[in-house]
């Protein structure tokens, strides 16, 4: 049996302790020292998700305040006990260790220990870690009961439909008012954005102050910000579902404003000055609606900015409305001509903590940086707004000026009294609330003019169904989501159950938006309330090396509420390719016991060959899985290496958390080399925290097969990763 062994040796041993508990403990600090607010829900999106386009320096800033002070730690704590041993005061042989050596040793072993547990009390008091776990235990059936299904809505769009122009405030809160105004500052800091809001809507009935959006849970980042105010749901992930960053979709079976507007044929364009691709955007507006995207990324192509130029997240707001102003001419322009209705959808950036991003239009109007930088885009975005107003198709477009989430900057609000709500900036500029709709158009669902006369406590849930409206839209029941027409006199779900239950409910694990989430691991996901997984052993059979044909057979398929009766399955040679050029029913074959199609794989080549499969359910549904190409890949060579064992050589290592069970299959073919898999003997590295973190790789298995006469390298390829992400591992 091949075996690893690892060289034992005291001083790396607690230097390597000391370093883990440190990167720990500082991480901790760091962590709720720059995230204000930071929430379970927003932490697990984000480790899950694509880290591509962080912005504010924050992955510099890790290094600086959490692994460097941690590296140190080791260092000082290896140098330390080198110091000592040098000294004789420490001894690697137990026998030799005095009683104050080993009530030192006994000190030291327990320090890192306490530090960890410090950092982990004092992580749960910041996130609320235990009641989250506790949450996503107990669940909650509150969404799926309250749920309004825009698709069981029969929505009336007016006949000449109107435009949409969205902006997402980053961290813009009414906050930053004066107390006078409804915010909750001595000096006002976004005067500007005050006015508009006092002299349009934001449903403060006849209060004279500022009203806003309460984020719920789930809805406190950015992107749980816009999918909540475009979908009326929170942004929910099973903790157990890493898998984010590899996901084709998002919330797929879900529909959005994005999904109506499409349907009704809506041009629709999402600018931002920053990568797309950051906590998965680019996906959401794409499945949602085909968004044409402008972000950093276009800025580079088409030459806004050079391809060096890069500045806070991106490029600054003011690049940003420069050519929003061009990409709204051309918009209200097609609209005019062409009566191609729009919605212009767009993501300002520099008021994000911290302390947000100076631009050479800043003026120093305050001692704070970060208020000078809320002044800056208060003027910014209420100048944007004018100029709106004096093109040739605003009478038919609705503005909706909105923050995306409450600001996160570590002590900007640290002064505002507990006692004060907090809330998102919101505003909507020339809203027609089913002005031209009748009653029997809408479905008896006909809003006043404006709105009622009483100020709404209302959550950014209730922007999906409220922007509708404001366009014109009939909406019979007027809720969609979890959302409520604001202009209507239905109570929001916050005026009806109460804002701490509602905070305590959407905390919980939900069923239904795990099933709406689909997420897919590779394994299929069954399209039920419990978002089962079905397991499967996946081989080729009856293979043919010399002709490249056979079976691929699916056999012990198990799992699911639902029970599986059949696969559907495509390849294609070329992922490229819109037509399979194998594609039908697999064949129920029980002398194999399981389902089989006959393959020809003469062109497969990995990496760009792929197989999908979709199961199908005793309701009739079909699940999509993964693309199975790794498995088949692995299968392949393995059943090469075995025809020719005397000509090659194979080494096997496993990456990360190897310890898992491997498909048995694979188990048995690697016992079979002498690898000892049931004492998990394979050669490999321990949990890498920082490749988890940043390169985001799963746990992988490596294979590496060598021409023993030639030295030619056959094979070299790894299972298990973000690239290929097909799970080797049940």
């Amino acid at each position: 049996m091949k075996k690893l062994h690892f060289k034992k040796d005291g001083r790396h041993g607690y230097s390597r302790w000391y370093w883990g508990a440190g990167l720990i403990m500082f991480s901790s600090i760091w962590a709720l020292n720059t995230w204000v607010g930071l929430t379970m829900d927003e932490l697990v999106y984000h480790l899950t998700s694509n880290l591509d386009g962080t912005g504010g320096g924050m992955i510099e800033k890790f290094f600086i305040y959490c692994m460097l002070p941690a590296v140190l730690l080791g260092i000082f704590v290896y140098i330390l006990f080198a110091f000592l041993a040098k000294r004789g005061f420490i001894h690697e042989a137990r026998a030799d260790r005095t009683k104050k050596e080993r009530i030192f040793r006994i000190i030291a072993w327990w320090i890192p220990w306490i530090m960890v547990v410090w950092a982990a009390v004092h992580f749960n008091n910041g996130v609320g870690f235990i009641d989250y776990m506790k949450g996503q235990i107990v669940g909650s059936t509150f969404v799926e009961e309250n749920y309004v299904d825009p698709k069981n809505v029969d929505l009336k769009f007016p006949e000449e439909k109107r435009n949409l122009v969205y902006v997402y405030l980053e961290s813009m809160e009414n906050t930053y008012a004066d107390e006078a105004s409804g915010g909750a500052f001595n000096e006002n800091v976004i005067p500007q954005l005050t006015e508009l809001s006092l002299a349009n809507e934001n449903f403060s009935g006849d209060s004279g102050v500022l009203n806003g959006a309460i984020p719920l849970p789930g809805a406190t980042w950015t992107m749980g910000g816009i999918m909540a105010q475009t979908s009326g749901l929170p942004l929910q992930l099973d903790i157990r579902h890493n898998a984010m960053s590899s996901q084709k979709k998002f919330f797929s079976d879900m529909v959005t404003l994005g999904d109506i507007l499409k349907d009704e044929g809506y041009h629709q364009v999402y600018m931002l000055g920053s990568k797309a691709s950051f906590g998965g955007r680019d996906t959401y507006f794409t499945e949602h609606g085909e968004y044409d995207i402008m972000d950093y990324r276009y800025a580079v192509d088409q030459g806004w900015i050079d391809k060096d130029y890069y500045v806070f997240w991106g490029f600054e707001d003011e690049i940003l409305f420069e050519h929003a102003k061009e990409e709204l001419t051309t918009l209200g322009n097609e609209s005019l001509t062409t009566g191609v209705p729009f919605n212009f959808t767009i993501l300002t950036v520099d008021t994000h903590f911290e302390d947000g991003y100076v631009c050479d239009l800043c003026e120093n109007n305050f001692d704070d940086q970060y208020a000078n930088v809320m002044y800056c885009s208060s003027k910014q975005v209420s100048e944007l707004v004018e100029w709106i107003k004096q093109q040739p198709w605003y009478d038919n477009t609705t503005v909706v000026l909105s923050g995306d989430h409450l600001t996160m900057d570590s002590d900007f609000c640290a002064e505002v009294s507990k006692d004060y709500q907090r809330e998102t900036y919101v505003t909507i500029l020339n809203g027609d609330p089913n002005g031209g709709l009748a009653d029997s158009e809408t479905g008896g669902a006909k809003a006043a003019a404006k709105s009622t006369g009483e100020a709404r406590t209302y959550s950014t849930f209730d922007l999906f169904p409220t922007t509708l409206a404001a366009m014109n839209v009939g909406i019979p029941g007027d809720k969609l989501g979890l959302g409520t027409n604001l202009y209507s006199k239905t109570k929001t779900e916050i005026e009806e159950y109460g804002l701490d239950f509602l905070n305590q409910e959407l905390s919980k694990k939900s069923k239904f938006i795990a099933k709406l989430a689909d997420i897919d691991m590779s394994t299929v996901t069954g399209g039920n309330a419990d978002a089962d997984v079905i397991y499967m052993d996946i081989e080729l059979v009856d293979y043919d090396l010399s002709t490249n044909k056979g079976k691929i057979l699916f056999k012990n398929v198990s799992g699911g509420t639902e029970n599986t009766t059949g696969f559907k399955f495509n390849y294609y040679e070329n992922k490229s390719d819109e037509n399979p050029i194998v594609s039908g029913e697999m064949t129920h074959d029980t002398d194999l016991g399981g389902y089989t199609i006959d393959i020809d794989l003469s062109g497969y080549e990995y990496g760009k060959s792929k197989f999908v499969v979709y199961a199908t359910g005793g309701s009739g549904k079909d699940w999509e899985t993964m693309d199975i190409s790794p498995i088949i890949y692995m299968d392949l060579m393995l059943m090469n290496y075995n025809a020719n064992q005397s000509s090659q050589k194979l080494e096997v290592t496993a990456h990360g958390n190897y310890t898992k069970k491997l498909q048995p299959w694979v188990q048995e073919q690697l016992e079979s080399y002498g690898y000892d898999v049931e004492n998990k003997k394979i050669p490999g590295i321990k949990y890498n925290f920082l490749q988890k973190l940043f390169k985001r790789q799963r746990d992988e298995i490596h294979f590496k097969i060598t021409d023993t006469e030639t030295g030619k390298v056959l094979y070299d390829v790894g299972f298990g990763t973000a690239k290929y992400p097909t799970k080797v591992y049940d």
